[in-house]
């Protein structure tokens, strides 16, 4: 080939295919980064998420925890069968049995919904030293339970597009003075608390004599020997994350 042929190739360009042919190298390079960049973003998201919930749960159990180990040696006040269960909701059973005339110091309560633990603690523990608008000072009566959070029996989320099956609970705490005995004052310093809205299943286990037990019933005057918290948390995904621990209970003021 002349040296004149190779300078009129030259001055030519590119020909349509070699121009489509970079063209199409560009978009599949693009399409690589931005998946890659994709992945990165959404793999952040999950486990800063991961991070969040599992913050929230730590700090769940370690109020519970807290509350506990801070129990108090005084007798609640009389409730019914109905107030220690909870709120109620369809599908619910409780099998612990009926209040009675006994003041117990702890009552724990097993409850199954949908096939799940959604159990309840009620105990007299410290409150804030001084009264504010978000507590009670002195002793004070506490309780944990759950509520169900409505349609979401089946997808697990009031959003349908949830990755989430099941049921979902938001954990309540609720909390008066222990030393006020007029109903109307008592009502009136009550407060409920919603803690979480993602909690899939609460569980107490109740250790005395080298055994455990599944509930506190009232007829115990006596406080158990460690209490087992189980907590379930939604995790991303749809799946569940569960987070245990047992708070030693020593009854030496008793």
């Amino acid at each position: 080939m002349s040296a004149r042929s190779l300078r009129e190739k030259s001055e030519a360009g590119f020909t349509l295919i070699e121009l489509s042919f970079v063209a199409l190298l560009l978009a599949l390079l693009g399409s690589i980064v931005y998946g890659s960049i994709t992945t990165l973003v959404r793999t952040k998201s999950v486990i800063e998420s991961g991070r969040v919930g599992q913050r929230t749960a730590e700090a769940l159990i370690t109020r519970i925890s807290r509350e506990l180990e801070n129990r108090y040696a005084e007798p609640l006040r009389s409730k019914n069968a109905a107030s220690q269960a909870g709120a109620s909701s369809a599908g619910a059973t409780t099998t612990a049995p009926p209040d009675d005339d006994a003041a117990p110091l702890l009552v724990g309560r097993t409850r199954r919904v949908q096939g799940v633990s959604a159990d309840s603690i009620r105990l007299v523990t410290l409150g804030n030293p001084a009264s504010t608008e978000m507590g009670n000072p002195g002793l004070i009566e506490v309780q944990y339970s759950l509520q169900s959070i409505p349609n979401t029996a089946d997808t697990g989320s009031l959003n349908p597009g949830s990755l989430y099956t099941g049921p979902m609970f938001s954990l309540v705490r609720e909390e008066g003075p222990a030393n006020v005995e007029d109903q109307k004052t008592f009502d009136a310093r009550t407060f409920r608390q919603v803690l979480s809205d993602k909690v899939r299943s609460l569980q107490f286990r109740y250790r005395f004599n080298r055994r455990w037990v599944n509930q506190w019933s009232t007829k115990r005057e006596t406080f158990p020997d460690a209490v087992e918290i189980t907590l379930s948390m939604a995790s991303e995904g749809g799946g569940s994350q569960i987070y245990r621990t047992a708070v030693s209970i020593y009854r030496a003021d008793e």
